[in-house]
């Protein structure tokens, strides 16, 4: 399913003949994680992160107003792994909510990580911890979406990275007593975390650092101070800006979490920042 050129640039129509030009960023999005598939109400009722749909709209209304000629187009694909019958009430959700689908893509949860593949996709987003452990296993940069409640206001995109994956080594995590789970995706997420960021630098470098629709964190749970100044370092060298960062210490991040509502969370496997 595209939200893409026919969604992101107002009144285009897509041809039969487009072809995903080199540039594109293509993010692929569980379904599940926006709306609740399993309702019976007509529509559909909104999923748990709902508001990343409507925070990924302002970035592409920002993108066409200031750049009208951006060659730079974000591809969404949802991704469903429920039986295609429910095709048609996820459309017609989706244009009662004011938003159009282009592209919906359907397959096992066995083919989940072969549907990315084939996609080219850049960043799956999902709330399902699990599918996105698995994506970033394969070398899939992949981030969590984060459950929050809807705001009637219009507000950033807002992404908040993990220090810990850019400061912490594995030795250091066994001394401290993780469990081999955790680590199993500790290292996958030190193995993907440089594609995520440069894929959300890439988008943010489109705008000034004032008024930008997108909102990038940095959280440092596990890490000393030191940690924490020398992930926002990697960041830079990245070129990624960080509007904010916090260094708790092993303090909880929860408080954090409520402070700075983000849409999207990269999943280290040392906190569960699903819930």
């Amino acid at each position: 399913m595209r939200l893409g050129p026919a969604v992101w640039r107002r009144r285009a129509v897509m041809p039969t003949t487009w072809r995903r030009p080199a540039d594109v960023l293509v993010i692929a999005v569980s379904v599940h994680a926006i709306f609740d598939v399993n309702s019976d109400l007509e529509p559909l009722q909104k999923g748990s992160a709902f508001s990343f749909i409507k925070a990924l709209q302002t970035v592409s209304d920002s993108l066409v107003g200031q750049h009208p000629g951006e060659e730079l187009l974000l591809d969404v694909i949802l991704l469903a792994t429920d039986s295609e019958e429910i095709r048609t009430r996820i459309v017609s959700s989706s244009r009662h909510y004011g938003f159009q689908i282009g592209r919906l893509c359907f397959c096992s949860s066995g083919n989940l990580i072969g549907s990315l593949q084939s996609n080219n996709v850049k960043l799956f987003l999902s709330t399902d911890t699990d599918d996105v452990r698995r994506a970033q296993e394969t070398g899939i940069p992949a981030a969590v979406l984060y459950r929050r409640a809807e705001q009637q206001t219009s507000e950033p995109l807002k992404v908040l990275f993990s220090g810990d994956v850019l400061s912490l080594s594995v030795d250091r995590l066994i001394e401290a007593g993780f469990h081999p789970a955790q680590l199993q995706t500790f290292r996958a997420a030190q193995a993907t975390i440089r594609e995520t960021a440069l894929v959300i630098g890439q988008m943010r470098r489109k705008f000034g650092k004032e008024a930008s629709p997108i909102s990038v964190g940095l959280i440092t749970v596990w890490g000393t101070t030191e940690s924490c100044g020398s992930a926002l370092k990697r960041m830079r060298e990245w070129g990624v800006d960080v509007d904010e960062a916090y260094c708790l210490a092993r303090a909880p991040y929860s408080p954090i979490l409520d402070c700075f509502q983000p849409h999207i969370i990269f999943y280290d496997g040392l906190c569960d920042f699903s819930a």
